[in-house]
């Protein structure tokens, strides 16, 4: 660069001129930018890609921020809210729970099967009644070791 600068300097000193740094009727100055156009505008194009990554991401930033504030104001209003609501007891106490324990005619309660509505209706002539069966189920899967695993 300095090497350049006191030959151009000379060259103005004694009258002589350059023959690299001229340029006839500005031809070469359209030839040269012509050449350096795509690079400018591949740099351009980086530059607002660039600028319109951060944009987008600085806006969704400041958007999960805003979002997140408006959680947390809400949420410090519904504490004073409650705080200042005057509820000293909190609702109404618990009620007592209160059961009656019924038998059946036929004995202890017992849950009920699927073949319950069909008692009686066997035709064999022979009236079980609920308990009877029952049992007879129980005899039989207690004896039968393949249903070992329908045991309660």
């Amino acid at each position: 660069m300095v090497g350049r600068g006191l030959q151009s300097l000379w060259a103005r000193l004694t009258g002589e001129e350059n023959k690299d740094t001229f340029i006839g009727r500005c031809f070469g100055v359209a030839r040269k930018l012509k050449f350096v156009m795509p690079m400018i505008i591949f740099k351009l194009g980086v530059i607002v890609t660039t600028l319109a990554f951060l944009t987008i991401f600085s806006l969704k930033s400041l958007s999960l921020l805003g979002l997140l504030l408006l959680i947390n104001v809400s949420g410090a209003i519904s504490k004073i809210a409650a705080a200042l609501g005057g509820h000293q007891n909190g609702g109404k106490p618990p009620q007592t729970v209160h059961f009656h324990v019924h038998q059946d005619k036929e004995g202890p309660h017992f849950v009920g099967h699927g073949w319950d509505d069909r008692l009686g209706q066997s035709g064999s002539g022979e009236d079980f009644t609920n308990s009877d069966y029952y049992n007879l189920y129980y005899k039989l899967l207690n004896k039968n070791p393949s249903l070992k695993s329908y045991r309660d």
